[in-house]
């Protein structure tokens, strides 16, 4: 291990410096091999003592990127301190390689926003929005799962075209390890301010223009989107705002009541897997299967 051949892991360096075979691994290397020389590498390894006993590690908990950096490299210099009073004397070090999700590797997804994505949150909550009766999930697998349509959402189509095996669970449903794929914290009637989601409509024309209501929300929302970059988050993908006061223009695949929303035991329209909307308000799966796919693949152009 004293001679840089040695050290080298890579497999077409050693037949460029003239090896006859491989430098076998640490589990092979029989008394004659050693001194050709021998490869310690391992799957996971790390500078750190715990690297390779996990998969995944609590460090952004405890350091933010830049304060990690220091401790790894002093704890670098240490060991390759301890090379040298071993009696090395010619060390290539290979420098640092990608760092965090390539292309192929999606990160923890977090879905934040209202019954366009709720997949279950809403039966937790004391609020009205709930649709946990037919003919809502009249074509979801697991029947009525308090989609707010006839089938899957945008979060889910998107999660299979990414490859996840499991749609992304809700809230109260996320136990341990399944947290690291996401969480689903849609919530129906949510929205930007507070006291949103207490009740269906709002007395706000008493209070704002539509412009300087606008702009409230803007700035609140704004708001909204700082508090999760400082928490972590990188890449956020915004949707735009829907019509707003666009009634009559809308045609529900089934029977809705005077909120909007369908009425229990009604059978739906039957050319759904055709219809864009499911009540007055949300798509219906083929739409969202539409959309997820078209974001899908937007979305692999800039992650």
């Amino acid at each position: 291990m004293a001679t840089d051949p040695s050290l080298l892991l890579y497999p077409t360096a050693a037949e460029n410096l003239g090896f006859e075979d491989f430098i076998p691994p640490f589990a092979t290397a029989t008394c004659t091999d050693i001194i050709s020389g021998v490869n310690y590498a391992s799957g996971s390894p790390g500078i750190r003592d715990e690297t390779g006993q996990e998969l995944f590690y609590p460090t952004s908990q405890e350091y933010t990127s830049d304060q990690s950096t220091g401790p790894l490299l002093k704890h670098y210099k240490q060991q390759l301190r301890t090379l040298n009073e071993h009696g090395a004397r010619r060390t290539v070090v290979f420098g640092l390689g990608q760092r965090g999700c390539n292309s192929y590797v999606w990160p923890t997804w977090l879905c934040l926003c209202d019954s366009l994505v709720d997949s279950g949150n809403n039966n937790h909550l004391k609020n009205k929005g709930k649709v946990n009766y037919l003919p809502y999930g009249i074509d979801f697998p697991d029947g009525p799962t308090r989609r707010f349509n006839n089938g899957r959402t945008v979060p889910d189509v998107l999660g299979e075209l990414m490859g996840f095996k499991s749609f992304i669970k809700s809230f109260p449903m996320a136990k341990g390890s399944q947290i690291l794929e996401g969480v689903n914290y849609g919530s129906g009637y949510a929205g930007i301010l507070d006291e949103t989601g207490k009740h269906m409509y709002y007395n706000s024309s008493r209070h704002y223009t539509p412009k300087q209501y606008a702009n409230v929300l803007v700035e609140e929302y704004a708001r909204h989107l700082k508090t999760l970059y400082d928490f972590g988050a990188r890449k956020l993908a915004i949707i735009g705002v829907a019509p707003i006061g666009t009634k009559g223009l809308i045609k529900s695949c089934c029977q809705v009541n005077d909120y909007g929303l369908c009425i229990p035991s009604k059978p739906p329209c039957l050319n759904r897997n055709w219809a864009l909307f499911w009540d007055s308000f949300h798509p219906s799966e083929f739409l969202n299967l539409i959309t997820g796919t078209i974001s899908y693949n937007a979305l692999r152009t800039i992650l």
